[in-house]
């Protein structure tokens, strides 16, 4: 009889071994009271190094907050110093050291009492009777220098001359226009003030007095002595140009009303008084090789473009038709006015004066205000690199 083999012993698997195991692995034969046995004996540990790692961030938060303090306005300082030094040389300053001078003398101006100098001028200040004006500034300036030309050109006096008495006086060939009377009043007190007259205000005469209008159309002779008398008067220049900031500031509290409306005789006051001490060194420039006054040369030439250049401080523009002569003289003016492209009026109307030049007399006769453009661009880009080199020096030291 068959035997059938013996069944198969079965299969058993081996109880895995603790020391065999991954350490991932031997979690997963843990009891319940083993896992909490392991997190209680553990339990103050894990926060040590936690502690540890917060302490040591902040350590480092304190002192990247205490370079940032110390860093950043340092290099904010070192910027704005670069660029101001870049922009504005020292030297600057020393040369205009004079004109800083003068506006030392300011306060002593507040103790002015113009109403109480001329009393006699408030009463009569309902009416004030200026001549009717015979010509504009323009066609002044050309019936000048075609009337001149035949004239000899006279040289700057050596020894003092005898003044026109009454020495010509400003805003007389204008018309009155006022909307207020404490503007009119200041108009009267002002062109009758001590202080005002001795400083023969050229930058008034050209503009507004019959007298000086007539001299430059008439006789050569004779506004070359007007001229020796403004830039030689008995009150000295600085103290004559703080006088007349004391009354374009006077001017604008007393004819706000006035400046409002664009009155033209006001707004043209304001501008010549502003630019009273450009007016002053424009007019007193000679020219070496004549030994002549620039401003009578200019009236001399047969071509009055020279002259026209005179107005360009009171906000007038060239004429299309100007074809400078191209001489040293006009040259040395836009040289000069170059320093005062601060004044308003100048500055609407340099640029264009400084092309028809250039045009006219070549290229670099004299300075456009592009140029100056162009360097403060360059002072500005050095200022920018060394901000940006000061701030990743500081960022180096940060991180």
């Amino acid at each position: 009889m068959f035997t059938p083999p013996p069944s198969p012993t079965p299969f058993r698997v081996a109880p895995p071994r603790s020391d065999v195991l991954p350490a991932s692995e031997k979690c997963a034969f843990l009891t319940p009271g083993d896992h909490l046995n392991s997190l209680d004996s553990s339990s103050t540990l894990p926060d040590l190094e936690p502690i540890s790692l917060s302490t040591e961030a902040k350590q480092r938060t304190a002192r990247r907050t205490k370079w940032t303090i110390l860093l950043v306005p340092t290099i904010l300082l070192l910027i704005t110093a670069s660029t101001r030094y870049l922009s504005h040389p020292a030297a600057f300053d020393t040369l205009s050291g004079e004109i800083h001078e003068s506006h030392e003398e300011l306060p002593s101006l507040a103790d002015w009492h113009l109403h109480k100098r001329h009393p006699q001028a408030q009463s009569s200040a309902a009416t004030i009777s200026f001549p009717t004006p015979t010509s504009s500034s323009t066609s002044s300036a050309a019936s000048a220098t075609a009337s001149s030309t035949d004239q000899n050109l006279p040289t700057i006096p050596q020894s003092p001359p005898v003044l026109p008495t009454p020495f010509p006086r400003p805003l007389t060939a204008v018309n009155q226009n006022f909307s207020t009377l404490g503007c009119q009043n200041f108009f009267t007190n002002m062109t009758s003030s001590e202080p005002f007259l001795d400083c023969r205000p050229v930058s008034l005469l050209i503009k507004t007095s019959a007298d000086f209008i007539q001299q430059a159309q008439t006789n050569l002779t004779a506004l070359n002595t007007i001229i020796w008398g403004t830039c030689n008067t008995d009150t000295n220049a600085d103290q004559c140009v703080a006088n007349m900031d004391w009354f374009a500031d006077s001017l604008k509290s007393s004819c706000s009303q006035e400046l409002s409306n664009d009155n033209s005789l006001v707004t043209d006051t304001l501008i010549a008084l502003q630019a009273y001490s450009l007016m002053r060194d424009a007019v007193c420039m000679a020219d070496p090789s004549t030994n002549a006054y620039c401003y009578v040369e200019a009236t001399h030439n047969i071509n009055p473009s020279d002259l026209y250049f005179y107005q360009l401080p009171f906000g007038v523009k060239l004429p299309q038709s100007t074809k400078p002569s191209c001489s040293s003289c006009t040259k040395s003016l836009m040289s000069l006015y170059t320093q005062s492209l601060n004044i308003s009026a100048l500055s609407t109307t340099y640029e264009a004066a400084a092309q028809t030049a250039n045009g006219a007399c070549g290229a670099g006769y004299v300075q456009t205000t592009t140029v100056t453009n162009s360097a403060t661009t360059v002072d500005l880009s050095l200022g920018a690199l060394l901000g940006a080199f000061l701030m990743l020096v500081s960022f180096t030291v940060l991180s």
